[in-house]
């Protein structure tokens, strides 16, 4: 450490930004500059537990507005790179009633001061939220032109490939961010059984004290921290909901999904039901999915009239499903809500489970067909509902052991950057860390380049043989 400037206390009491969960205990969150000097500081973060009851586990977030960055970190979990996350340890998870935990930081600073960074936390209660009417509104249009191009958590809320933790999320999130990144997709499955638990009850009814969605809350959190990340969660693999075209199931399920979420930015979006074939993999009857859209659609309304709602086909949301599934809007404001979005799943022309996908001698027609066909309907029955594609992607990774085909390379550059920016569409590409790997949570980085092919619209192809169809392909 350089020698110390100054030794003058600063206090930063909490605006809180996010909202109070329902399980949450009220507390009083400090962030306090206990020391700096030449590009440098220390602060200690205070947690007081304010209410009558055990606080137990916490999580305060934040984000530097004029570059300053952690090193090191104290009495915590410390995760993201800015804005930061720092949760519990083991033995300082509870917070008796009048008692505190303090946990330190360090790191360096740009200009003469400390930042006095805002702090959110689902325990911290220094200001009451503003009520959903009072948020900025942002309409599905201006969604779909401020999200641009996304990815997806695959494979870690939904089921159990990946620790549903927001230590494993974070990293993936802060890497595709940097890269330029600005929305992330969680699937989230709450009724079916992950390591043990579900997260919603044989009702719908979701338990709050469940440690999963705890952890997807503060996923949510820290992605939400970015001010232009946009984050949509949705059901993703909900079998009985799907198979018994349980339509209380799913209002019960989208009730107590719009109450835990409600005082979010509206830059969280709800995509009502993934992918909603049955299981022997046939499509949902399309009158009964828009009436049990509907009723959600219904609740989501009573608690986030401004809140983005996505819709989408009846069986693998293909483009082609949208015709056959919304003949009408009725169910989703009959045309006349402006936070109402669309979006389908772009896989055309792989197969999933194709090991010759590789070397599949695809056009760009294959690629163009798709979004024409969605457009096709967006601007009949849609009314000019935006679009938004919601995954794509091919799997490579079950039959090779390092990527490094130019025939996929070519795809992943075309569909983003030139047709799906010409069409005005955002996408949020399928990456699950196995057969669709680009992010390895194995090693915290990138497995391949099919991120810079994506977000830059053109990268290096192999050091081989240039040629599309190359060795690697075959």
């Amino acid at each position: 450490m350089t020698e110390r400037r100054t030794n003058h206390r600063f206090a930063a009491k909490l605006i809180l930004l996010g909202f109070i969960s329902p399980f949450a205990v009220a507390a009083d969150c400090e962030y306090s500059v206990t020391n700096q000097w030449d590009q440098g500081f220390q602060a200690q973060v205070t947690i007081t537990n304010t209410d009558s009851t055990n606080i137990e586990g916490w999580q305060v977030n934040w984000q530097y507005q004029q570059g300053s960055q952690l090193s090191s970190s104290w009495n915590t979990v410390l995760s993201g790179n800015n804005p930061y996350s720092a949760s519990n340890l083991s033995w300082n998870a509870t917070i008796k009633p009048g008692e505190s935990v303090e946990f330190g930081i360090q790191g360096t600073m740009s200009g003469d001061s400390a930042e006095q960074p805002t702090l959110t936390g689902d325990v911290c209660s220094n200001q009451t939220p503003p009520p959903p009417s009072e948020r900025p509104a942002i309409t599905a249009i201006d969604a779909a032109a401020a999200m641009g191009t996304g990815f997806n958590l695959g494979q870690m809320f939904d089921n159990q490939q990946h620790a549903a933790t927001l230590t494993e999320a974070s990293g993936k999130i802060d890497a595709y961010y940097e890269q330029g990144y600005r929305n992330v997709r969680i699937p989230i499955s709450w009724t079916i059984e992950i390591s043990g638990s579900t997260i919603a009850d044989e009702t719908g009814k979701i338990d709050l004290n469940n440690a999963r969605l705890k952890e997807i809350i503060k996923t949510v959190d820290h992605a939400l921290a970015y001010d232009d990340m946009f984050v949509v969660i949705n059901a993703h693999h909900e079998a009985v909901i799907k198979d018994n075209s349980d339509a209380v199931m799913l209002e019960t399920l989208w009730t107590d999904i719009s109450a835990l979420f409600k005082d979010r930015s509206n830059r969280l979006i709800f995509q009502i039901l993934n992918e909603p074939h049955l299981s022997n993999s046939e499509a949902m009857l399309p009158s009964k999915l828009r009436h049990m859209t509907g009723l959600a659609y219904n609740k989501i309304r009573e608690q986030s009239p401004n809140r983005i709602v996505v819709i989408g086909g009846n069986q693998w949301f293909g483009a082609h499903e949208m015709a056959r599934t919304w003949p009408n809007l009725d169910a989703v404001g009959g045309g006349s809500d402006p936070y109402v979005m669309a979006a389908f799943h772009h896989y055309n022309p792989w197969s999933y489970h194709g090991e010759g996908n590789l070397s599949t001698k695809w056009t760009e027609s294959d690629i163009s067909d798709p979004i024409r066909t969605m457009q096709q309907w967006a601007n009949g029955v849609g009314q000019g509902m935006p679009i938004y594609i919601s995954e794509w992607g091919t799997n490579w990774q079950k039959y090779k052991s390092q990527m490094d085909c130019n025939n996929i390379r070519a795809w992943y550059e075309l569909l983003d950057s030139k047709h799906a920016k010409a069409a005005g569409i955002p996408t949020s590409v399928w990456d699950d860390g196995g057969w669709f790997m680009i992010y390895d949570h194995r090693t915290n980085a990138y497995n391949n380049n099919l991120h810079q092919c994506i977000i830059q619209g053109s990268c290096e192809y192999s050091s081989n043989d240039s040629s599309r169809i190359n060795a690697a392909c075959k």
